[in-house]
């Protein structure tokens, strides 16, 4: 038994016993909820101002700014934290975000653009 070595590997690590891990479950879980709980309530939140702002008498332009706007963030959030996007490489997030960049920029300028336009009988 010359020469024993003793690898790090093969050194006792102590294993958390079946209580540990439901603790440590248990407390994940309630944090993940959580967070989706109160991403909901802003969801809601920015839904009830969106019908306002719908039902208020601004300009069209102004209104579906306000509308584009707030689309947006709640598009953002849905993305960030139901889709777990919040997480992943810069690369996947550029991929996923150009060209939704693209086609809300268009989106907001054929709105500004035709928001005037009567329509071929008018």
């Amino acid at each position: 038994m010359a020469n024993a070595r003793i690898s790090p590997s093969s050194q006792h690590m102590p294993t958390p016993t079946h209580e540990e891990e439901a603790f440590e479950q248990q407390e994940g879980e309630h944090h993940s909820s959580l967070i989706y709980w109160l991403v909901g309530a802003v969801l809601g939140v920015i839904t009830i101002l969106e019908v306002f702002v719908a039902g208020l008498w601004f300009s069209h332009v102004v209104m579906i700014l306000f509308l584009v706007a707030m689309a947006i963030v709640k598009g953002a959030l849905i993305i960030a934290v139901f889709m777990h996007m919040q997480g992943d490489a810069g690369v996947f997030k550029f991929v996923f975000l150009a060209p939704f960049s693209i086609a809300v920029f268009f989106m907001i300028a054929f709105l500004l653009l035709f928001s005037g336009h009567v329509g071929i009988a008018g």
